[in-house]
């Protein structure tokens, strides 16, 4: 993709996305007229329910919409360890994250989508001790009894030393049925500088995740994924990739999450292998 055709698309998606911002708008007075009457339905709540923030299912996964309560704040400290053959603790890491509810519909937040806080040192696999940032939004765009669905979109800088920033658009759709529910998710990540010497310039990822509430504060999920590097630079790259992830979350005080998950990184894709894999563990407060 050349850099006149980018810029365009950069520009078209930005004139969609206000278009889709100012119907939101109309959408939220509705919702918020709508609040009340289904106030009622809170308790045996979905993934579509318009919770106030009082109310919003801490202890319940598979009840959690795509976007935050407004007002709520979600505070995620993860811990990453590569737990690759021999490779373990080459690097690991610690990528915090924040978001927050403006409305039922809109969640603003900050990430780091690399590797965040690495203490591991440049000889165990860290670029820099800080290296990444980005900042994203997600705005629910439907909602029905038990399900939703959402367009987000992300800037950041994959790498402040190499100088290497990037931009996502996607989209997500979550929907409960008893005591599970299933996510499908879509992304297109998009390399917005030094085109030429990366290894690829766009990449799409498609994700479908199943979640299960086995008790009251307990959910387990699993997750596959498809990863697909567009517009390669370089030959020597897996056609694609197939991730399989495992995990559990855990609400041992009033808002506040405990979990572990574990990722194969290209467990079913092009030179699949189990080598190569990475644990993460993470604390979740709601404020």
């Amino acid at each position: 993709m050349n850099q006149n055709r980018l810029v365009r698309t950069a520009l078209s998606a930005v004139a969609a996305a206000c278009a889709v911002a100012a119907l939101s708008a109309r959408a939220a007075e509705e919702n918020a007229a709508g609040a009340a009457a289904e106030g009622a339905a809170v308790a045996g709540g979905t993934a579509g329910t318009v919770y106030p923030k009082e109310q919003y299912p801490y202890a319940e996964l598979v009840k959690r919409p795509l976007t935050l309560s407004a007002g709520l704040f979600q505070l995620d400290v993860p811990v990453g360890i590569n737990l690759s053959k021999d490779q373990v603790g080459e690097p690991w890491f610690i990528t915090p994250s924040i978001d927050l509810g403006l409305t039922d519909d809109l969640t603003v937040g900050l990430f780091h989508p690399v590797h965040g806080i690495c203490l591991a040192g440049s000889s165990h696999g860290c670029r820099e001790v800080y290296d990444d940032l980005g900042a994203r939004a997600t705005l629910g765009l439907f909602r029905d009894q038990a399900s939703q669905l959402a367009v987000r979109a992300s800037l950041f800088a994959e790498s402040f030393s190499e100088d290497l920033y990037n931009a996502s658009v996607g989209a997500a759709y979550k929907r409960t049925v008893g005591n599970a529910a299933f996510v499908l998710e879509a992304d297109l990540d998009i390399g917005l500088n030094k085109r030429d010497v990366r290894p690829f310039n766009e990449q799409l990822a498609l994700a479908a995740e199943g979640q299960l509430q086995a008790a009251e504060g307990l959910a387990m999920f699993a997750r596959i994924g498809f990863t697909k590097p567009i517009d390669e630079n370089f030959a020597f790259l897996p056609d694609y990739l197939i991730p399989v992830t495992f995990g559990v979350e855990y609400e041992p005080a009033p808002k506040l999450d405990l979990g572990a998950e574990f990722t194969f990184d290209n467990l079913l894709g092009d030179e699949n292998t189990a080598d190569e894999r990475e644990l993460t563990v993470f604390l979740r407060k709601f404020f």
